[in-house]
């Protein structure tokens, strides 16, 4: 347990962007819409 190892990363490889379109049912498409705004809504904060 004494033994602190080092992570050590090599280069990252290239990526590139793709677009992917399929076909899925309009509930699957307005869920998905939904969830994509989630993210820009503000968040109630409980109290403690």
């Amino acid at each position: 347990m004494g033994t602190t190892r080092r992570l050590r990363l090599g280069p990252l490889p290239k990526t590139e962007s793709i677009k992917l379109t399929f076909a899925c049912p309009a509930t699957l498409k307005t869920n998905l819409d939904r969830y994509a705004v989630m993210p820009a809504r503000p968040t109630a904060k409980r109290p403690m």
